[in-house]
C-alpha cells in the first residue's frame, strides 16, 4: 500500500469519505432545522398585532 505523508492512502481516503458522508447527514439535519425555524417564525408573524409587524418592519433593513 503506498503511504503518503506517514498516512496510508486508503485509510486517508475512507477518512474522508466517511467526513463526506457526515457532512452530508449534517446537512440534511441543519435543513429540517432551519425549515422549522422558518415555519416557526412565520407562524409568529402572522400572529402579530399591526403594530407588532409595523415594529419589526422598521428593524429590518431591505437594502
Amino acid at each position: 500500500m503506498c503511504r503518503w505523508g506517514g498516512i496510508e492512502i486508503a485509510d486517508r481516503e475512507q477518512r474522508i469519505q466517511e467526513a463526506r458522508r457526515r457532512a452530508k447527514a449534517n446537512s440534511g439535519k441543519r435543513a429540517e432545522e432551519r425549515a422549522a425555524a422558518e415555519e416557526s417564525l412565520r407562524d409568529r408573524i402572522a400572529n402579530m398585532t399591526p403594530d407588532q409587524a409595523g415594529a419589526l418592519a422598521s428593524r429590518i433593513n431591505f437594502d
